[in-house]
């Protein structure tokens, strides 16, 4: 256990963390919230020993264990990605290379050696331990790791000094994995992950058995795994049993509990103070007056509630839209060396709410910025109605620009009829008040930064709004006023984001850009996980070469067009969409053959294993070498197929000339604003 005890922290003379006390289990999953600047961070550094409190104690036994992810900082260099991953676990791979020692020590003695016997009886020894410690099976369980994550097997020998910030933040996490904590302490551990990673990420956690404590602003991933919520509040620490969205039931109920009593209390005080004011000169009511005054001196009087501070959004509704709002037609975009997608035909049609997902790097930023307009594409065309305004917020607003300008500035050249104290009083709404709206942006946070932004959004009516990861940096609350706002909102919406609850609560279709491919679905998330877990038929292919020939020739004459060759389009798009359903269904139906060849040969290894472990193996030195080779042989075949296996998890089905590339998981290589 680890305990902290009456921990304080402050910062040149201000306090952030007051009267901390509390004991962490192994065995809790705790969810640790507040708002932004209220001290999460400095707390898990408090216990993970890389930050020493004001005053207080913490109590760690040196048998404890502790993995600590933070929020940001990790740097890997001077190694292979699998040498950075095996320094995870030095006991592992010093027995493992104290076994080939001891081997090659034994097959160069004569077996009448007495050091002969002596080896083999040691050899024993540490096979055993090895056994029981799964040895054989740490290979396999850290390249499972490193696949959740995102990574592949070609990687392995890739130089980690290459990975961008984001991807070395993934190195990170992926050794904390490896050396299975008893406790682990993760600040934000899906802030650089994708959706499918940070999905593998939510199953990993679930299922393991040691304690965690997350930091995090997903709140799906709260929902799913906390069984215990602490609140930073005041700089307090507050616990409650459950999940956040119990928290949130919890801190209501106690909120309107605290506020029956204040109002009862004030009551009770208003009859009180109105006894005395009536009969104060009245000489036969005196003992009753004091008795009175004694008792409110006595009282100890409970503070009012009020109400937290909260962004409050609450986007214009715009005027009547046409049908079609915005369409591409046979479109291609691709950097040097990477084609992002080509021959994409995309119709956005009035009051849809569509989510753009995909591995970093896949393309959905700039997909977003062809539909703002803001990126030139290779070829094909855009169309927008011109009735139609366009909003859109970006991944990093304001970043390297008007760095000098002010808060309110921003929002004036944006409305620039409007008076500064109607501008101040709209600021007030997203926090900035008083001397904050004289702020230059250049000391902004980035959560200041992204509300503002939003804000300047909310200035003009839109038809439709981009918004590239609008969530980043937002709090908890700052999130569910955005997703409130956004759910109330009358126009249309295409996003990117990968935090999963605001997708499960906003999104009403699905765009996923994987492998140069985008494909749709209409419906939410979560229904498109089932149904491409199935192949189902409603996932229809929006790119690809054989649309992108027919729409580039649409592309060429747009006012050609007519019913016929639309006619042509859906049905191309339906054979497509066939021939892919039959590539997945072989996919999954291979995956299911590899996984039992992988089960299969796993046991058939642990059955040598256990041979190799009987007491009369110890002195058989032949017949002990021979098990070796046949447990390489067998670890040879069983990593052949996991590359399979993970070609198939990609998308790969290994058949040449497939329709197009799968929708199964992969990633890039490079990190980018995608």
């Amino acid at each position: 256990m680890l305990a902290l005890h009456n921990v304080e922290m402050a910062f040149d003379g201000k306090t952030v963390l007051e009267g901390i006390t509390f004991t962490f289990k192994a065995s809790d999953r705790i969810a640790l919230i507040g708002e932004n600047g209220s001290g999460k961070s400095t707390l898990l550094r408090i216990a993970s020993g890389t930050l020493e409190p004001t005053a207080g104690q913490v109590h760690k036994p040196k048998d404890l264990i502790v993995g600590y992810l933070p929020q940001s900082g990790l740097y890997h260099r001077g190694q292979s990605l699998w040498e950075e991953m095996l320094s995870a676990l030095p006991e592992w791979v010093e027995a493992r290379e104290s076994r080939k020692r001891l081997l090659e020590r034994i097959s160069s003695l004569p077996p009448e050696d007495p050091e002969h016997e002596k080896a083999l009886r040691e050899y024993g020894e540490i096979e055993t331990a090895y056994l029981n410690r799964s040895g054989y099976a740490q290979e396999a369980r850290l390249k499972r790791i490193l696949s959740g994550l995102g990574f592949t097997m070609e990687e392995l020998e890739r130089p980690v000094e290459e990975y961008s910030a984001g991807w070395q933040m993934r190195i990170g996490l992926a050794k904390i994995l490896a050396r299975e904590p008893d406790l682990l302490l993760l600040d934000e551990p899906t802030a650089h992950l994708d959706l499918e990673a940070r999905n593998w990420l939510e199953g990993y956690l679930k299922e393991q058995k040691g304690g965690f404590v997350l930091v995090s602003h997903d709140r799906h991933f709260l929902d799913l795994l906390a069984e215990t919520v602490l609140e930073i509040s005041n700089k307090k620490l507050e616990v409650y049993d459950g999940n956040y969205s119990k928290y949130l039931a919890q801190k209501k109920a106690k909120e309107e509990r605290a506020r029956e009593l204040y109002l009862r209390q004030q009551e009770q005080i208003r009859k009180v103070e109105t006894f005395i004011a009536k009969n104060r000169v009245r000489k036969d009511r005196a003992r009753q007056v004091q008795s009175r005054i004694r008792q409110l001196e006595r009282m100890e009087f409970l503070a009012p509630v009020r109400a937290e501070d909260s962004v409050r959004f609450q986007f214009p509704t715009p005027g009547r839209a046409p049908r079609k709002i915005l369409e591409l037609i046979g479109v291609e975009k691709s950097y040097p060396g990477k084609m992002l997608f080509s021959g994409l035909n995309l119709t956005i049609e009035r009051s849809e709410r569509i989510a753009v997902v995909g591995p970093n790097g896949a393309g959905k930023s700039t997909l977003l910025r062809i539909l703002a307009g803001r990126e030139p594409v290779d070829r094909g065309v855009r169309f927008v109605d011109e009735r139609v305004s366009v909003g859109w917020f970006l991944q990093d607003p304001y970043e390297g620009s008007r760095d000098r300008d002010t808060v309110l500035e921003v929002v004036q050249a944006e409305s620039p009829g409007e008076t500064a104290g109607r501008l101040r009083t709209f600021l007030g709404a997203f926090l900035f008040r008083g001397d904050d709206v004289f702020k230059p942006l250049s000391v902004l946070s980035g959560g200041e930064r992204a509300r503002l932004a939003l804000a300047a959004l909310l200035l003009k009516r839109h038809h439709l709004l981009l918004l590239d990861e609008p969530t980043n940096h937002l709090d908890l609350k700052s999130r569910q006023a955005l997703v409130d706002a956004l759910r109330a909102y009358g126009g249309t919406l295409v996003f990117v984001s990968h935090d999963r609850y605001f997708i499960d609560e906003v999104a009403t279709r699905i765009l996923e850009i994987r492998d140069g491919s985008v494909w749709g679905f209409p419906g939410t998330y979560e229904e498109y996980l089932v149904a491409r877990s199935r192949g189902s038929e409603r996932i229809v292919l929006l790119s690809g070469d054989r649309g992108g020939a027919v729409l580039r020739q649409q592309a060429c004459a747009p006012a050609a067009r007519d019913g016929k060759a639309e006619k042509q389009q859906r049905i191309l798009q339906k054979e497509l969409a066939k021939a892919e359903q039959r590539r997945e269904q072989r996919r999954q139906r291979d995956l299911q053959k590899t996984e039992k060849e992988i089960q299969d040969l796993e046991e058939e290894i642990e059955s040598v294993r256990n041979e190799m472990a009987r007491p009369e193996m110890a002195t058989d030195y032949v017949g002990l070498q021979a098990l070796h080779e046949r447990i390489e042989s067998l670890r040879a075949r069983l990593e052949d197929r996991y590359r399979h296996w993970e070609r198939l998890a990609q998308g790969d089905d290994d058949e040449p000339g497939s329709a197009a590339a799968g929708f199964s998981p992969g990633r890039g290589q490079t990190e980018s604003s995608d």
